[in-house]
């Protein structure tokens, strides 16, 4: 996961001297060690590269103050939609894929889930609240 330092500008935002950007490959890194990796409430983002990435177990976006956004919007900067998508891979069906406990910025960011449980969240991609 690359890690840029400073006072820079992500996305338009410029951001406070302690915020770090990381740079989320999808081949090699894990959501939740980008999301480990932020400090809560600095203003941190992580910038995923456009892509699926497959999960075994919800990713816990329980990073108060975080900036999660997709590389891009698409083809012109009149388009929007998600281009970055978390989902969840053939075995894992019983849950969904995010579980959002803390506030924080999320952008460009499907969430799919395979969820065929029997409880009041059946179904749901993203869990806002926890369990």
């Amino acid at each position: 996961m690359g890690k840029i330092e400073g006072a820079i500008s992500a996305g338009g935002i410029a951001l406070g001297p302690e915020a770090k950007v990381y740079v989320l490959d999808q081949a090699v890194d894990t959501w939740q060690s980008a999301i480990d990796a932020c400090v809560a409430d600095k203003g941190d983002v992580i910038v995923a590269m456009n892509a699926g990435k497959e999960v075994t177990a919800s990713v816990n976006f329980n990073k108060a103050g975080i900036r999660v956004m997709a590389m891009d919007y698409g083809l012109s900067p009149l388009s929007g939609g998600e281009y970055t998508s978390i989902y969840a891979g053939a075995n894992f069906i019983d849950g969904p894929v995010a579980t959002i406990t803390q506030p924080c910025r999320i952008e460009g960011i499907a969430f799919a889930s395979r969820d065929a449980g029997a409880t009041f969240y059946s179904g749901a991609a993203a869990l806002i609240g926890g369990l």
